[in-house]
């Protein structure tokens, strides 16, 4: 039997060395490995261009038939939103933050039902805190109310000096940051107590 390497026997067909060494790794051509490269006959390459031809041949009559018996099948109507019914095709990639998160749902349940009593502890530790800063926050929104207001009655006794103001600007910029320099003050002082 005459031999001959991969590289003649691309030659003699479209397949390039390299796929025909692949094929012949794999089994697929008949090939004998003479050191590191592998070796076949012409009348091998023949019998498998053959196969390779009759095996094309099958695919596309396949492809032919899936396209006569998808042209054969009944087009649905005009008025149904096709492209709403082919969106809405799910996959793994599209459910899996709602698994995470309905996962999530449940591990938090089983912790807080297995961790209750601690939970309780800690509720009943912090809950003078929360009531404490509570009433600063009351207190707060209390005086600075207050503080508002006499503010405000403070402006609109400055509205009738809003002409003397814009005539001299020097002196209220100085009236104003020495009342906000009070109010900053004030407020130190009722968030220290």
């Amino acid at each position: 039997m005459n031999y001959i390497s991969l590289k003649e026997a691309a030659r003699f067909c479209d397949y390039s060395q390299e796929y025909l060494s692949l094929r012949a790794r794999r089994g697929k051509l008949k090939a004998v490995k003479f050191g590191r490269n592998w070796m076949t006959s012409k009348e091998w390459l023949d019998e498998y261009l053959a196969g390779a031809e009759k095996y094309h041949d099958i695919i596309e009559s396949k492809k032919k038939i899936e396209k006569v018996v998808r042209i054969s099948q009944p087009l649905p109507p005009d008025n149904l939103p096709i492209d709403r019914l082919i969106k809405m095709k799910f996959s793994l990639g599209d459910i899996r933050p709602s698994l995470v998160s309905i996962l999530v749902m449940i591990l938090l349940g089983a912790s807080w039902f297995s961790a209750r009593e601690t939970i309780f502890e800690a509720y009943s530790y912090l809950s003078p805190y929360v009531t404490e800063i509570g009433r600063a926050g009351d207190f707060l929104i209390q005086e600075g109310g207050d503080s508002l207001a006499s503010v405000s009655e403070d402006i609109k006794g400055l509205s009738d000096d809003a002409y003397l103001a814009a005539l001299r600007p020097d002196d209220t910029l100085k009236f104003t940051t020495s009342i906000l320099g009070e109010y900053g003050q004030w407020l130190r002082n009722a968030l220290i107590k």
